[in-house]
């Protein structure tokens, strides 16, 4: 507790702290986040910049879930689109110089999934992990990760067993 300062929001109150981004005395009732007061906090929540070593993890975490489920996208389609091209071209049904076309989306597909790994584990890491920082359970699970590395390997497997 301060020595002789009170709330700015509760004059009556007594004020246990200041707050951290902008030094306005604040009881118990009005201390956010450990140490925020509650308008810097919403401040901080609109303007999406993290605050604490915990919101910078959970930030990171979320940016990379956010990029690895673009990233999901991009390998599943490459690397369908590559697989039946690679098909059709082994049918007959398509020229054959479609086959390089189908290799070079296989390799693309491959090393999005490379990158998808690596997401995957930069994500883990920020959440579960805790490093760096201090772990923020739930927003990037290890079944999350698991799932999107084994999906970041078909298309090496498949570039692997298609291309001589």
């Amino acid at each position: 507790m301060l020595s002789d300062a009170h709330c700015a929001n509760h004059p009556t109150r007594p004020a246990e702290i200041t707050c951290a981004r902008c030094g306005t005395f604040v009881c118990t009732g009005c201390v956010v986040s450990g140490d925020l007061c509650a308008e810097c906090k919403t401040r901080l929540l609109r303007e999406r910049k993290p605050w604490s070593p915990e919101e910078k993890a959970r930030a990171v975490a979320r940016r990379c879930l956010r990029w690895s489920q673009r990233a999901l996208t991009a390998v599943m389609v490459l690397t369908f689109v590559a697989i039946a091209l690679h098909l059709a071209v082994a049918d007959g049904m398509v020229p054959s110089a479609f086959g390089r076309l189908a290799r070079g989306l296989l390799v693309l597909g491959a090393m999005l999934g490379l990158g998808l790994i690596g997401l995957a584990g930069r994500g883990y890491r920020s959440s579960e992990g805790g490093r760096p920082g201090p772990a923020v359970p739930g927003v990037f699970p290890g079944a999350t990760a698991a799932f999107l590395a084994a999906v970041g390997l078909a298309p090496l497997l498949a570039a692997a067993a298609l291309i001589p």
